[in-house]
């Protein structure tokens, strides 16, 4: 009888030391587990912002060089004008472009149309053929598409290649609403007798002399003799779409970053429509997005200034907030979404560096799992 009261004040002893020790060692588990994980969290978070961040300072920087190097050949341009041997030169410089518009057979609407070369060139005209040279040499390096000089009163006086707006006044009807005459008025307004200059970029914007792929504009001021000439060049969105989209190595497999304008379009292409576009399609279909504007998508291959964003993300970004968080982004989808407000000029782009949760917190679930099975 003894010896059982003994063993079973052994068998308590031993279950209550057993039970303590689980519950000591699950609760360490436990603790262990949410230190973790909020360590995995704060990361994921910090890779977000830091990204956020990066691609900022990168677009900032890109549009400060567009009016840098536009500002730097437009002095280039005016010393060429200034050596046509004219009391106005900018009358004469619109006298030539009239002229050998007149002279060549060429069809306005082509854009790939290129200047020939002369035999014997008159000093006008190596002088128009120099401007022609240097304004290429700038679209070439900054993925241009045109380069126009306008006059105070609006009339174009050159471009570089002819399309279908070649020698027309800005004031015209079909410029209106076009981001060209936004350029324009901008450096219109800041004239200032004594600013010999001024640059000035717009948002991105369809153009309808140029039907490829959305552009924004880059605009400079300058003087010759005491006029004012507007030099303005229509820029390619690639540059930008490449700064925006670049980099998915560095962002998991479904990482992305994008810019959203004021209207609550996408201004660079969605990761997703290059990489899975029957997956992204089917998402808008099942999000109940427009269909005319997915068919548009479909056809141009392009999500700029055709997808729209209403995420609570992109709404707080383009109030001036920044922060990270869990939203639902444009496809429906769960993310982790650092966003921040981007002003340039006179607009604004809210910009958005995400994930899905599923892949942000990959790391905590198998951690969890891990402790739970093991």
């Amino acid at each position: 009888m003894k010896m059982d009261i003994r063993l079973n004040i052994k068998l308590k002893l031993f279950l209550v030391v057993f039970i303590s020790s689980l519950i000591i060692l699950a609760l360490i588990n436990y603790f262990n587990y949410k230190g973790a994980k909020r360590a995995l969290e704060k990361n994921a978070y910090e890779l977000l912002s830091i990204q956020r961040d990066m691609k900022k300072d990168m677009l900032i920087n890109y549009m400060s060089e567009i009016k840098h190097d536009l500002n730097d050949h437009s002095r280039n341009i005016i010393y060429e004008i200034n050596q046509l041997p004219h009391s106005n030169e900018l009358d004469l410089l619109r006298k030539l472009s009239v002229d050998v518009s007149e002279d060549e057979d060429v069809d306005l609407a082509k854009y790939d149309y290129l200047y020939d070369k002369i035999d014997d060139p008159t000093e006008l005209e190596e002088v128009y053929f120099d401007l022609v040279v240097i304004s290429k040499t700038l679209l070439s390096d900054k993925n241009g598409v045109n380069l126009y000089i306008f006059n105070d009163s609006g009339d174009m006086l050159f471009s570089t290649y002819r399309f279908k707006d070649f020698l027309r006044n800005i004031y015209e009807d079909d410029f209106k609403g076009e981001g060209i005459l936004k350029c324009f008025l901008q450096l219109k307004a800041g004239s200032s007798k004594d600013e010999d200059s001024k640059n000035v970029v717009t948002d991105l914007s369809n153009y309808k002399y140029f039907t490829d792929r959305p552009v924004f504009f880059a605009g400079a001021r300058s003087r010759v003799k005491g006029a004012n000439c507007y030099l303005i060049m229509m820029v390619s969105v690639d540059d930008i779409n490449s700064i925006m989209t670049g980099g998915w190595k560095h962002s998991g497999k479904t990482g992305e970053t994008y810019l959203v304008g004021t209207d609550f379009m996408m201004r660079n292409d969605s990761r997703f429509l290059i990489q899975e576009p029957d997956r992204f399609f089917r998402l808008e279909r099942e999000t109940g997005f427009d269909s005319e504007k997915i068919d548009q998508m479909r056809v141009l291959s392009t999500t700029i200034l055709l997808q729209e964003v209403r995420s609570a993300a992109a709404l707080d970004a383009l109030r001036g907030n920044e922060d990270t968080k869990i939203v639902f982004d444009y496809r429906g989808i769960p993310v982790l979404s650092s966003y921040s407000l981007i002003t340039i000029d006179d607009f604004k782009w809210a910009l958005l560096a995400e994930v899905e949760v599923d892949e942000a917190f990959f790391e905590i679930e198998e951690l969890k799992n891990e402790m739970i099975y093991s």
